[in-house]
């Protein structure tokens, strides 16, 4: 039987409750993707590929270019491709407050598309519908190379807005970001899956279901070795400039595979140009001893 007292501190414990969801929706902001297209080539030969950059904005009136323009400097070139609500403060310290880049290193262990994804972790979207996330994911991967640092500094942003404001930021909502970035190969493959559905099954038409599985064989075989590369690299038993030719000749022997097991005829319809132009296009910046 419920007591006076009972019924007192379920109604405290409730209106506590009550204050403390609404905190938590003070302290977030709709965050929208947004993907730019651009017509940046470094490789003419590369043709009139479509690809996008993409950008962060948020409602608060936070704004991240993720290495290039930001979506108010060019609103009528910039589509909405994902939109969420999320901690603002959280996503501000994982951009990183002197550069806003989330720890990316461009053309090495990531592009736009990861810087963009890691500032989006709070708010649990990514800019998987961006044109071009189908050649970014499979060489840096959802969130960029790096996966242990990625979490360190997705913990560390947390650890310090809830230094500022205590308890804005929950153990249990840090989980489930981290669970998101150490989802892998499957999580991987989740976007790859949906990329491969909407790009290369148009493309391939009735010969697309005879080469799914070979495509998804050479994926695996690229994700591991960029993982390996990785850890050779961030461990120092190779430097910067062998890791992204190393990165360079992986994508481009993956493309090779590829081609060989589809056929010359096949293969051109879902990549264009040759497997050296293509990788050459991902890594422009190749140090000129390895070209």
């Amino acid at each position: 039987m419920l007591t006076r007292r009972h019924v007192n501190l379920l109604l405290v414990a409730s209106v506590a409750a009550f204050h403390q969801s609404e905190a938590r929706a003070e302290n977030t902001a709709v965050f929208s993707a947004y993907a730019m297209r651009t017509t940046w080539h470094p490789i003419p030969s590369i043709g009139d590929w479509p690809l996008d950059h993409t950008a962060v904005a948020v409602s608060n009136g936070d704004e991240y270019g993720c290495f290039g323009r930001k979506q108010s400097e060019e609103p009528g070139n910039a589509r909405l491709v994902a939109q969420g609500r999320g901690d603002f403060a959280w996503a501000k310290e994982i951009a990183g407050r002197e550069d806003f880049h989330a720890g990316i290193d461009y053309g090495v262990t990531g592009i736009c598309n990861q810087c963009a994804n890691r500032i989006l972790l709070p708010a649990n979207i990514d800019v998987r519908n961006a044109f071009g996330n189908e050649i970014a994911t499979p060489i840096f991967g959802s969130y960029g190379l790096g996966q242990d640092a990625l979490i360190k500094r997705v913990e560390d942003a947390a650890f310090a807005v809830n230094q500022q404001f205590p308890g804005r930021i929950m153990d249990e909502t840090v989980h489930e970001v981290v669970a998101r970035i150490s989802a892998g190969l499957n999580g991987e493959w989740e976007i790859l899956n949906a990329d491969m559905e909407r790009f290369l099954k148009p493309a391939l038409g009735t010969e697309y279901d005879k080469f799914k599985s070979d495509i998804e064989d050479v994926y695996q075989s690229l994700y591991y070795k960029r993982v390996a590369l990785y850890d050779a690299y961030s461990n120092g038993r190779i430097d910067k400039p062998r890791f992204i030719a190393r990165m360079n000749q992986g994508f481009a022997s993956a493309l090779d595979d590829l081609h060989d097991v589809m056929g010359d005829g096949a293969f051109k319809k879902i990549v264009p140009v040759p497997p050296g132009v293509a990788a050459d296009y991902v890594f422009y910046n190749l140090p000129g001893q390895y070209r």
